[in-house]
């Protein structure tokens, strides 16, 4: 069976990258009208800001890398940072989520 890439080539499909220089902060983190709608009406439901952080965050890398991780952990600060401004919040938002294993888990087994 023939390959196209080599084994290093793709796992690193399955790293988030360490910068989000600005144009990735702008191409992908900005947030337009119906993603900030969308950011409010998950957070209606899930309560608080942290999450409609944790919103945005999900549309970007989804824009960006075209998949979801496991945990925010490896996402570059200033793509929080930038996404946070947008919100008018804090990055110290995040770290609301960060620290509950279980917020995680309850988010990704919703429907």
């Amino acid at each position: 069976m023939r390959t196209i890439l080599t084994g290093d080539e793709r796992s690193a499909f399955d790293v988030i990258p360490s910068e989000a220089d600005e144009y990735v902060q702008i191409r992908y983190g900005t947030l337009q009208r119906c993603n900030r709608s969308t950011s409010d009406l998950f957070a209606s439901r899930f309560r608080g800001d942290h999450n409609r952080l944790a919103i945005a965050i999900h549309i970007a890398l989804l824009r960006w890398l075209g998949w979801q991780p496991d945990t925010f952990d490896a996402v570059p600060r200033e793509l929080v940072a930038y996404l946070a401004r947008q919100l008018n919040l804090g990055t110290e938002s995040l770290t609301l989520l960060a620290h509950d294993d279980r917020t995680w888990c309850q988010h990704l087994a919703r429907p």
